[in-house]
């Protein structure tokens, strides 16, 4: 766990917030707010408002195109636009436009130079040079203007008196009081630039490209010492001494969080997230998942207990773009409704929920976690799954000792996380009926699953350089091979239908024409190039293919169909004839392999059918 300790080094430091020099000089605005007529965005009649009531409320927004919210104070400033910018501050219960300003460049909220304080905003000016200052009522209040040449947005410091910015060679910070620009640290990358001030502005965040790699550095914003160092771009959020970070880890983004008095955590929520939003204000976070009923789910963990709070049922596939925390402990959702091609801002709170939970187990666990009697559950709930469906599942060194030449594979070491991906076996398997499981086996000498961090492969064997999933033959021993995380579902009905596909090839000929469901004028690439008008082929309307990677070969084209077929919330990828063609061809072809053409069963993956194949008596 080397690569953890090191991750974490700078968000242990404890460190003390700077004295606050003068404020800074302010220049009269030249800039004038645009005029906007009185618009209220409140909708009590929307279905979701009838539903929760006073518990959440629902705002379609006029603006296009919108990017991002922020919350100042009891307002919320929008983002919206395309090219430009337009900023609308939004006022009041039934958030009316209070004020409106465009720019003539693209601004987000996640832009690492924006930065928001209850009495003003504050971001770089691109084209200028210039970082401005503005009123809540977006009036200009500061320029500061930079006059040396940079390579990145400049940061200001918490306390709206130092600005950190990059030279070519250098990161350096500005003393706006004295004037005073002095060397922080001395930089020799192919290119760099700062993403964040943490734990109140007394450590730099970097990105750094050195050739093809990309890193992440931690620097003393005091003397530009180097922390810690960090392969990729992990989110980390601070909020006092607190801290909340998000690590790419192979498939799995790692939820951390702790205080650099005390030690740190690993979330692992209830269901697996599609996405997560750390919430450091309110001291919480708020995951989303896709249901298999094409709904999102929303649950909102209290961090200082790690015990799920609240929960939220959102419909059509309105995952949340955006997640931040307002006064009270208001939450604002960001989603969009493809229904009504309009963006949708939500109210919440959870604190008044209809959904309560009296009691609640903690998600909450050390890490790193090592303690022996969770590592024994991992091999007891990975023996239940092997007599369950005659699967072995192989775990630590035993999934390490089957590697093929072509790859390389790394144990997964925390037991929490093992747990979890267990589930996930369990939910996927037991969707399919233990019939076609014993078949599927019965045409090798075994099927083995394994549950690894990470698989790795390289150019010199042909294979890519890293996957979620590997299926492969050993002599007459058939190996899926997936890792933890987030794609652990995903990959297990790819690359387990690899192997039932043996089966279906052999006893049934509804695949035997699969090239006729394709255009006339495709062809397979056979991993050489890219077709052809690729993106006509990808056209919702006449959709033929998942992804252009469904355009290799004809098995990963049937694996990449199967998949989707599986997952919640993809409906929309199977409304095309072609796409409902390719998917009722492979139906057909697991019902008559595998004896099932005369269950009245609607199975997982017959989901999407327009037209059932259940057996009508």
């Amino acid at each position: 766990m080397k690569f953890l300790l090191l991750a974490l080094t700078c968000l242990l430091l404890s460190g003390c917030a700077r004295e606050t020099p003068p404020p800074m000089e302010t220049i009269p605005p030249t800039t004038a707010v645009v005029e906007t007529v009185p618009e209220t965005m409140y909708a009590p009649e929307h279905p979701l408002s009838q539903q929760y009531g006073k518990d959440l409320k629902v705002y379609p927004l006029t603006t296009r195109k919108t990017r991002g919210a922020v919350a100042l104070g009891e307002n919320i400033l929008i983002f919206s636009g395309q090219g430009s910018t337009t900023l609308t501050v939004l006022t009041g219960e039934e958030l009316t436009v209070s004020a409106a300003k465009t720019l003539d460049f693209t601004l987000t909220p996640t832009d690492p130079s924006f930065r928001a304080w209850d009495d003003c905003i504050a971001f770089y000016d691109t084209p200028r040079q210039q970082y401005l200052v503005l009123s809540p009522e977006l009036k200009i209040l500061s320029r500061i203007q930079l006059t040396e040449p940079t390579v990145c947005t400049p940061i200001l410091s918490e306390d709206r008196c130092t600005l950190y910015y990059c030279t070519p060679q250098a990161i350096k910070a500005w003393e706006l009081s004295s004037g005073i620009h002095r060397t922080v640290a001395e930089m020799d990358y192919d290119q760099l630039s700062i993403t964040a001030l943490l734990l109140e502005d007394t450590v730099i965040q970097c990105r750094v490209q050195d050739g093809d790699q990309v890193h992440t550095l931690f620097l003393s914003a005091e003397n530009g010492r180097q922390l810690s160092r960090l392969e990729g771009g992990p989110q980390i959020l601070t909020e006092g001494s607190r801290y909340y970070a998000s690590l790419p880890i192979s498939a799995l983004y790692l939820l951390l969080c702790g205080d650099t008095k005390g030690e740190t955590q690993a979330l692992f929520p209830e269901e697996t997230p599609t996405d997560t939003f750390f919430l450091p204000a309110l001291h919480a976070a708020l995951t989303a998942a896709l249901q298999s009923d094409d709904s999102v789910l929303l649950h909102y963990y209290e961090l200082s207990q790690g015990t799920l709070a609240a929960e939220l049922k959102l419909d059509s596939h309105q995952l949340p773009k955006q997640v931040c925390s307002g006064s009270g402990g208001t939450l604002w959702l960001l989603t969009y409704d493809p229904s009504t091609d309009q963006d949708l801002l939500y109210r919440w709170n959870p604190a008044a929920s209809v959904f309560r939970p009296k009691e609640s187990p903690s998600c909450l666990f050390p890490y790193p976690d090592s303690q022996p009697e969770l590592l024994e559950d991992c091999y007891a709930y990975a023996a239940g799954l092997e007599e369950r469906y005659g699967f072995p599942i192989l775990l630590g060194e035993n999934a390490l000792s089957c590697q093929p030449w072509d790859y390389t594979f790394e144990a997964e070491p925390q037991p929490q996380i093992l747990l979890q991906a267990l589930k996930q076996l369990d939910d996927c398997l037991s969707a399919y009926p233990q019939s076609l499981l014993d078949q599927t086996a019965a045409h090798f000498s075994s099927v083995k699953i394994g549950l690894v961090r990470q698989i790795t492969g390289s150019t010199a064997t042909g294979s890519p350089d890293t996957a979620t999933g590997v299926q492969y033959l050993d002599g007459t021993d058939a190996y899926v091979i997936i890792t933890t995380g987030r794609y652990t579902a995903q990959a297990l009905y790819h690359e387990l239908f690899h192997v039932m596909e043996t089966h279906i090839l052999t006893d049934s000929t509804a695949l035997d024409q699969w090239n006729a469901l394709n255009p006339p004028d495709f062809t397979y690439t056979f991993g050489k190039g890219e077709p052809a008008a690729k993106e006509s082929y990808l056209a919702p309307g006449t959709r033929c293919f998942i992804d252009t990677y469904s355009m290799t070969y004809p098995r990963e084209d049937r694996a990449r169909v199967w998949e989707n077929a599986l997952l919640p919330g993809n409906r929309d990828l199977f409304q095309s004839e072609p796409m409902q063609a390719k998917l009722t061809a492979l139906c057909k072809g697991v019902r008559e392999a595998y004896g099932l053409t005369k269950l009245e069963e609607a199975f997982l993956w017959e989901q999407y059918l327009s037209v059932p194949l259940a057996h009508t008596p």
